[in-house]
């Protein structure tokens, strides 16, 4: 049995541990947190970046990386999650699916008009119908 380390998968709020040196999607897959992959971890798509946090260093970029990952964004920290390989414990950041970003946004605009409508509605006063005949 090998050596275990901590991840946190953000904003999911995952916490697992798993063994040191295998993938971020890996990690992923073993916790059960979505994680964006298309090209089943071979590094062929660049779908599945992520941004990474560790006190521990981590290995270098691969060439799979460097393909997919400019050096200002490998330098705040964006890899490929079926490339980076766990060194210690890491947070990751998943970025949101711009798809479900978009749905989100446009969910939280109708709830919002929502309560808008019934503090309106609230704000009126409230005549009673008069039943009496």
């Amino acid at each position: 049995m090998g050596d275990k380390v901590a991840i946190r998968f953000q904003p999911q709020r995952a916490e697992i541990a798993v063994e040191r040196g295998q993938t971020v999607l890996e990690a992923a897959r073993i916790g059960k947190v979505g994680l964006t992959h298309k090209c089943g971890g071979h590094g062929t798509c660049g779908t599945c970046k992520i941004q990474i946090e560790s006190k521990t260093p981590l290995e270098s970029p691969t060439k799979v990386e460097l393909r997919h990952l400019s050096d200002s964004r490998l330098e705040i920290g964006f890899r490929l999650a079926c490339q980076c390989k766990l060194t210690g414990p890491a947070t990751v950041m998943i970025p949101e699916d711009p798809l479900r970003r978009v749905v989100r946004e446009l969910l939280d605009a109708q709830r919002q008009e929502r309560q808008l409508s019934v503090l309106e509605f609230e704000g009126q006063p409230f005549e009673a119908a008069d039943t009496r005949d």
